[in-house]
């Protein structure tokens, strides 16, 4: 309650607020692998994290720039395939590999961007995903003797080595996929208060007025896409090191472009709506896979996703943060700040 007495006085922001309900969510997190050692629920949180980290980091382009890319399988295959493939012929540690694929990531989403970026709408969202479906096929057939093709390649040393980023229990993972997740939001909070943040915003805004007072849009367009594919990159490689395996289809398959979409729309915009969207959604996919079988709840899913994006564009266009926010934590927040002025 002290914390909502400075706050009536004038001593505490509603930003420190945040500031101390943030970090207490994040406290109970990183608790959560000390409450209890279940491999499912411990699963589900990774994979909770992991998405959140690769749908924000989709949010850099798709959101803060206003480019819908639908082809971001292609640099979490990248990042994936490059650390295990550093790692299988030449030893090299997926700490390592991860950069090198992050790093090769950013350059062919720029490249990708010089082209595609004078494209708007319709036309840039099915050049992305033409793209990311040659880059599929070409790793499946062509590429099969270094790929693995559809039947992929498995890596597991089979103990535990933080060298090689493979753990044989699950909370390293745990806590891994928990920090990257918050070094993100971290980035993105600064990115949005940066020059950076602001000409993001003012070319996702108006492509042409922003031009108009000077603001390089392709090149500041081109700084998203390699940022963006820099983290995807990374949350490709952390992906398959968790799983121990790696297939064609599993990182370069269309539904891996379109998770990070979906997960970003039905959180909402800023640093937080992807978060909460990986929040909602992933648990709930998890859960189908748990219930269902990995095969049947493919298709359901698929099936789940379409019906929360009509449901989350007639009444929530803008996401469920807005509505949420406005209906429970401002509520909230009077409520406590009433309840002391009665003590």
């Amino acid at each position: 309650m002290k914390i909502i007495k400075e706050y009536i006085t004038g001593g505490l922001k509603p930003k420190s607020i945040n500031l101390y309900l943030f970090a207490a969510f994040i406290t109970i997190l990183s608790l959560i692998p000390v409450w209890t050692s279940d491999p499912t629920i411990l699963n589900v949180f990774i994979y909770t994290f992991l998405f959140a980290f690769y749908a924000a980091s989709w949010s850099i382009l798709g959101k803060y720039a206003g480019q819908i890319s639908i082809g971001h399988s292609v640099y979490f295959g990248l990042g994936a395939y490059t650390t295990v493939l550093l790692y299988v012929h030449y030893n090299v540690s997926p700490w390592l590999g991860m950069f090198v694929g992050g790093l090769l990531a950013a350059m062919v989403a720029m490249l990708l961007g010089l082209p595609c970026f004078r494209l708007r709408g319709l036309f840039y969202i099915f050049a992305t995903l033409a793209f990311a479906e040659v880059v599929r096929i070409i790793f499946l057939h062509p590429l099969r003797d270094l790929s693995g093709g559809a039947e992929g390649i498995p890596f597991t040393i089979g103990y535990t080595s933080p060298y090689y980023f493979q753990f044989v229990e699950k909370w390293p993972y745990y806590y891994i996929a928990l920090t990257m997740m918050i070094l993100l939001i971290a980035g993105l909070q600064k990115m949005e208060k940066s020059r950076l943040g602001y000409y993001l915003k003012a070319i996702c805004e108006d492509e042409d007025a922003a031009e108009a007072i000077g603001i390089n849009v392709l090149k500041y367009k081109l700084i998203a896409a390699g940022i963006s594919g820099f983290l995807t990159a990374i949350a490709g490689t952390f992906y398959v090191q968790f799983l121990c395996y790696i297939g064609v289809n599993d990182v370069f398959g269309i539904m891996r472009s379109i998770e990070p979409v979906i997960i970003s729309w039905v959180g909402g915009s800023g640093v937080f709506g992807p978060i909460l969207g990986s929040f909602i959604i992933t648990p709930i996919t998890e859960f189908l896979v748990l219930t269902l079988g990995m095969t049947t709840a493919y298709g359901l899913h698929m099936i789940l996703y379409g019906a929360i994006l009509i449901i989350i564009v007639l009444f929530m266009p803008e996401g469920v943060i807005k509505p949420l926010s406005q209906k429970f934590y401002i509520p909230l927040l009077k409520k406590l700040s009433e309840e002391y002025r009665r003590v």
